[in-house]
């Protein structure tokens, strides 16, 4: 690698491709490498993958896409894990990206070199200096296992070990969680186990992939006002309204409705839960309380013996390359911009009511107009973004939306496009979003 790459991209999933695409466009000289042997991301199973194989996308084809690139309009309304790589890698060859990937070369380090360089070292031993790195290798890296399940002394798997059901054929299943993917393997072990229980710790919103016969992420901006500061406790009343009778059939199988809105705790959209609630083999169990051999008590009711446990815990959202002090999401403007140092961008890392990969092109946009600020402007885009920082901007717009612990800031969609847009104007650009995201009200 020769000093003149001055920029790092880390990753070639959604939004490696989406900021290659932008620099190349903009001109701006950077390296990428990815640690897998392909693009996509998480998305690439040819490649180590938290991703089980029947995974599908739960946002749907059309707000999938990237911008100005539809997925093909024979791929169903929610495509699977070989569509949606497939999807990548048409992308990566028609925006010029693949030949300037460098695979099986992945980062173990990046700490400051001063105030305005960054120093990366490589998997392979190699350091080079940046002026910045574009973080863009996703957040689903470390596995959260919480310390109580260790104790059992059966199979235990985090859910990125789960790849299909059969191993698990005839055995009793535990799976905890009430995640997509808690909701997804569970209703899988079915078809392959004795029995398989689900423990729930609290009520989830089980959003359908359909509402009224059309994909449930489609939004529906005409009966919003961004201006009302009540438009998200609005917007939510209304989805509520629309959900209850969705969760209601479920209550005799041990299903909770919450009393919350749909957006305070996360929610559910696995496409699966009436799968597994229509089975008598799949049972609800509550909350973990203890696990004794292969014993497992619970809130309510009595305990019971299993023979696998499948922990559907979710990740940290941990950058591992990261010294310490870089890792709290607190120091990221918008979850961008690292707010001590400038040269950081973190891609894509957002918990949200958004879906699909042109949402990575967002803080991707606003990277590049922030490098592009730099290069052309008489004050840098990092003072501008320091200076747009410093005003209020309620990225939740009135709503109070429920955090995870070992989750970064969760943010109202509508809002934070607004957010976005406003940022971009402050650097001197205009932000592209997706044709069925573009009204009056954001600008």
């Amino acid at each position: 690698m020769s000093r003149r790459d001055q920029y790092l991209i880390v990753g070639a999933g959604p939004a490696g491709l989406a900021a290659a695409r932008l620099m190349k466009e903009r001109g701006h000289r950077f390296v990428q490498v990815d640690r897998n042997l392909g693009v996509g991301g998480i998305w690439n199973t040819n490649s180590k993958t938290p991703l089980y194989d029947s995974v599908r996308l739960i946002t749907s084809r059309e707000m999938s896409s990237f911008l100005g690139s539809p997925m093909p309009a024979d791929f169903p309304d929610f495509p699977d894990r070989r569509q949606a790589l497939g999807y990548l890698e048409t992308y990566s060859e028609a925006t010029g990206s693949l030949p300037d990937v460098r695979f099986g070369l992945g980062v173990s380090r990046v700490s400051p070199a001063d105030r305005q360089q960054w120093r990366v070292t490589f998997d392979d031993g190699t350091v080079e200096i940046f002026d910045g790195v574009l973080m863009a290798s996703g957040f689903n890296q470390t596995p959260y296992m919480p310390r109580r399940y260790t104790a059992f002394k059966g199979t235990v798997i985090h859910s990125s070990e789960y790849w299909t059901p059969y191993e698990f054929a005839g055995q009793r299943v535990l799976v905890v969680g009430c995640g997509n993917s808690a909701i997804d393997i569970a209703a899988e072990c079915l078809s392959a186990s004795a029995t398989v229980d689900i423990s729930i710790r609290r009520p989830r919103w089980w959003i359908p992939l359909y509402l009224d016969g059309i994909p449930s992420d489609l939004p529906d901006l005409a009966s919003l006002d961004l201006n009302d500061p009540l438009c998200a406790l609005k917007d939510q009343l209304r989805l509520r309204e629309r959900l209850i009778g969705e969760n209601e059939q479920f209550v005799t199988r041990g299903w909770r409705v919450p009393i919350t809105l749909p957006m305070e705790l996360p929610f559910v959209e696995s496409p699966n839960l009436p799968t597994l609630l229509g089975d008598e083999r799949g049972c609800i169990q509550g909350n973990v309380t203890a696990v004794e051999g292969s014993r497992v008590h619970f809130a309510t009711g009595p305990s019971k013996e299993y023979d696998t446990l499948i922990v559907c815990s979710g990740y940290r959202d941990d950058i591992p390359y990261l010294d310490g002090s870089l890792k709290s999401w607190d120091s990221y403007i918008l979850n961008i911009f690292n707010r001590r140092f400038a040269g950081l961008y973190a891609l894509n890392n957002l918990h949200s009511n958004l879906g699909g990969f042109w949402t990575a092109e967002i803080s991707a946009q606003l990277v590049v107009m922030l490098l592009d600020a730099n290069a052309t402007q008489e004050r840098s885009g990092w003072d501008r973004v320091q200076e747009w920082a410093s005003r209020p901007f309620d990225l939740r717009a009135g709503g109070q939306f429920g955090e995870c612990p070992q989750h970064s800031p969760t943010v109202y969609g509508l809002r934070y496009i607004a957010a976005a847009r406003d940022l971009a104007l402050q650097l001197g650009g205009t932000l592209q979003v997706h044709p069925l995201w573009c009204w009056e009200g954001l600008q």
